[in-house]
Order: structure tokens, then C-alpha cells, then sequence
């Protein structure tokens, strides 16, 4: 219950602050006469964008993984994994992912639409359930791949960073799903 507390007081003042500081914003160049839904794919791949970079710098930075270790503490993946992180760890992810879409404009009914569905995807990205995406896989960052990322081995885990989407992994040639069955589950941290 206290994770749903939490997201509720953080979707209550982080929505209402990034629109208010997005209104100030120098560049402005948001389309935001766009249809939301088209708005809520332009936020997910540019919000993604900062998320990525936060992502694989906890992974990859000693002191930053130290943080960023607790969410992938749990002994399995289930769905409350989604929001098992260290302040720290969520105020870098929070300011890298949002820090784009207020300094672009971005209002907020794209941004309350992007924590929304972000939320709602990070559940299901931890869930402990079998879904297969098959050529949905390089599109969305689901379970399937998620798995990989949370492996114990640290070639398997150091990868698949996105967050919601796969994007930046494609880019950036990290993304990693092979055709064996099970992530490795020896420890490598």
C-alpha cells in the first residue's frame, strides 16, 4: 500500500511542478497541439532518452551502482520490484527522464499521460508472468527482456536499460535477448 501512497504524492507534485516549470521554459518547442497520443510517444522516446542514460550509468559507475544494487537486490522479479529503489537512484532517473520534456515544453497532460502509462508498464516490466512479445521486442522494454537485465550475471544484466521502451538499447547496441531459455541466475555482483 505504501507504494501506492507514494506514487500518488509523487504524481500529485511532480506532474503540477514539471508542467508549471515546462510553461517557463526557454525553448518551448513542444507540439502540444498535437493529438496526446501522438505527444505521449514524442515524451516516452525523448523522457526514455535521459532515463537510458541514467540507467546505464548506475550500471556502469561504481558509486552509482552502489545505489542503483538495491533494486536488483531482490532474490526474484515480481511486480514490487518496479519500486524498490533508492531515493537517490529515483531522484537521478526523475530529473534525467523529466528534465527533457520541461525544458522542451512539454505540458502537463503529456506528462501526467508518460508517468501514467511509465508507472503502469514498470509493473508489468517486473512481473513474475510469462508474456512473449516476439517482434514487439524491439519496441517495448516488457518482462521478456527485462529478465535478461536483471540477471546475476553481469554480461547478461548490463544491458536492455530502457525503461519503457528499447529504443536507445537499439541505438546503442545494448539491447540483449537470446534465444536460451532462462537468464542465468548465479551471482555476478
Amino acid at each position: 500500500m505504501t507504494v501506492f501512497v507514494t506514487l500518488a504524492l509523487l504524481g500529485a507534485t511532480l506532474i503540477p511542478a514539471a508542467g508549471w516549470l515546462a510553461a517557463r521554459s526557454p525553448l518551448f518547442v513542444w507540439p502540444s497541439e498535437w493529438p496526446i497520443l501522438a505527444q505521449l510517444v514524442l515524451a516516452l522516446a525523448v523522457g526514455e532518452f535521459g532515463n537510458y542514460w541514467a540507467h546505464r550509468l548506475m550500471h556502469e559507475t561504481k558509486l552509482l551502482w552502489r545505489i542503483h544494487a538495491l533494486h536488483h537486490s531482490a532474490p526474484r522479479l515480481y511486480w514490487l520490484n518496479a519500486s524498490r529503489f533508492h531515493p537517490l537512484d529515483m531522484m537521478l532517473s526523475t530529473v534525467l527522464g523529466f528534465g527533457p520534456l520541461v525544458l522542451l515544453g512539454c505540458g502537463e497532460p503529456a506528462v501526467a499521460m508518460f508517468t501514467l502509462v511509465g508507472t503502469i508498464h514498470s509493473f508489468f516490466q517486473h512481473a513474475n508472468i510469462r508474456m512473449r512479445l516476439g517482434p514487439l521486442n524491439y519496441l517495448f522494454s516488457m518482462a521478456e527482456l527485462h529478465r535478461w537485465h536483471h540477471s546475476k550475471t553481469l554480461d547478461e544484466a548490463n544491458a536492455n536499460y530502457g525503461g519503457h521502451l528499447i529504443l536507445w538499447d537499439l541505438v546503442f547496441r545494448t539491447r540483449f535477448l537470446p534465444r536460451t531459455a532462462n537468464p542465468r541466475k548465479k551471482s555476478a555482483f
